[in-house]
């Protein structure tokens, strides 16, 4: 006889209140994804770098229109809280005090990837998609270029460009906000460039991906609380 298993997924409301009893602290690094609550990986130097210099290009080219949040959560309703390395989210008078962003508060979504990209293409860009965030960007450090995911439908992208030192980037949700990827890339990043195809096609779905020669592919990060079985964590 089999006995029967049940999966319980934390909702936004349950990982709150945990907070609120002490089971997770401020200094906890851990964000809520698909109903896990998932330890965040440390913030090395070269990630840090490049989210500042996103700021900072955010802020000059659409500090006024937008509000530009950094590493702070938005809210996918009903088991996901995900903290992204910045978002472009529309204005409000309340500059978000009443409620994290939803997606459809969401312009533009960036992670900066040092050493996650793989986890990033397999667990967030999908999560992402399914919430209908318009517009995602996936800053590839190691691999000197910027991953462009648009046209959400289901958990893919239907539209996706990889772009390189010496091309520019445009947000679809901020007419005129044009960055360069070479402003972009943090200093001191390895040469990668764009030795693979500089587009995906949409039906490049599934466990890893063909980018600059490789296929790659990373497992998950550690979760605190797990509520079923999940890959063990990267190395370093």
């Amino acid at each position: 006889m089999y006995s029967m298993h049940y999966i319980h997924r934390f909702t936004i409301e349950d990982f709150h209140r945990m907070a609120e009893a002490g089971i997770l602290s401020e200094t906890d690094r851990v964000e809520l994804l698909h109903g896990e609550i998932v330890e965040m990986t440390p913030i090395h130097s070269r990630h840090a770098a490049g989210v500042d210099r996103l700021a900072r290009l955010f802020f000059e080219t659409a500090g006024k229109r937008a509000h530009i949040r950094i590493q702070n959560p938005i809210r996918i309703p009903d088991h996901s809280e995900p903290q992204p390395d910045l978002v472009l989210a529309r204005l409000r008078d309340d500059d978000y005090a009443g409620s994290h962003p939803g997606p459809g508060d969401v312009l533009l979504l960036v992670e900066v990837s040092d050493t996650t990209a793989g986890y990033d293409r397999e667990v967030k860009i999908p999560l992402y998609a399914a919430a209908g965030i318009p517009e995602v960007w996936l800053v590839d450090l190691p691999g000197r270029a910027v991953e462009v995911y648009q046209d959400p439908a289901g958990d893919v992208f239907k539209t996706r460009h990889r772009r390189g030192p010496g091309q520019h980037l445009d947000c679809s949700g901020l007419a005129g906000v044009q960055i360069s990827v070479t402003d972009v890339l943090a200093p001191g990043t390895e040469s990668g460039g764009l030795d693979g195809p500089s587009s995906f096609s949409a039906d490049e779905t599934g466990g890893g991906d063909f980018i600059g020669g490789e296929c790659t592919k990373t497992a998950s990060p550690r979760l605190r609380f797990r509520t079923h079985l999940a890959p063990s964590p990267p190395p370093g």
